[in-house]
């Protein structure tokens, strides 16, 4: 199995719409992170935002697997409304014309310093590639779609050819940025 969610901005976006026009008053801007219960050896303990060491796209949680997030308090301050909707409108956009719309975890891997992993997929041949009901978006190639009922063996499988073909053609290995869970 694979576990595809990795996009706490989503879980923002998500609050914002469902909270923000029911609000009118209120909005958010930018929500933190202020603490987190975790559940390692199944005692629940408050983090603060610093032991939790949230950095771009990472943080303890996805080194040490013993911690289990089961809570998160958010910090809104006060804004304009109409623009933070313009704002999330715009992003909104940008991402209909540059990322393709249907099932997929997001991005598969993560960009090489300097780099775009989907630019060195594209590059390497690999937009279109096809596994079982996996395929390599024709729209942007860091994206592995289900278009046709893919198992986890088919996505795992697509996304290690993608890593081999650009392995031989830049000599560049690609990390993985959904978590693989299980045997493989």
């Amino acid at each position: 199995a694979m576990i595809m969610e990795r996009d706490p901005p989503r879980v923002l976006r998500s609050m914002v719409e469902k909270w923000v026009p029911r609000l009118p008053f209120v909005s958010v801007m930018m929500a933190r992170i202020g603490q987190i219960v975790g559940t390692p050896d199944n005692c629940r303990r408050l983090l603060s935002r610093e032991e939790c060491g949230f950095t771009y796209r990472n943080s303890r949680f996805q080194t040490d697997r013993s911690w289990l997030i089961t809570f998160a308090t958010f910090i809104m301050r006060p804004g304009d409304g109409k623009a933070i909707e313009e704002h999330l409108d715009s992003v909104r956009r940008h991402r209909a014309e540059t990322q393709p719309q249907g099932r997929s975890a997001g991005c598969f891997f993560k960009n090489p310093a300097g780099m775009s992993a989907g630019k060195l997929i594209e590059a390497s041949g690999g937009k279109g590639l096809c596994e079982g009901g996996g395929r390599v978006s024709d729209v942007h190639a860091n994206f592995i779609m289900n278009v046709d009922n893919a198992t986890a063996s088919d996505l795992h499988t697509l996304a290690e050819r993608v890593r081999k073909m650009v392995r031989d053609e830049h000599g560049i290995e690609l990390e993985y940025e959904v978590r693989l869970v299980g045997e493989w």
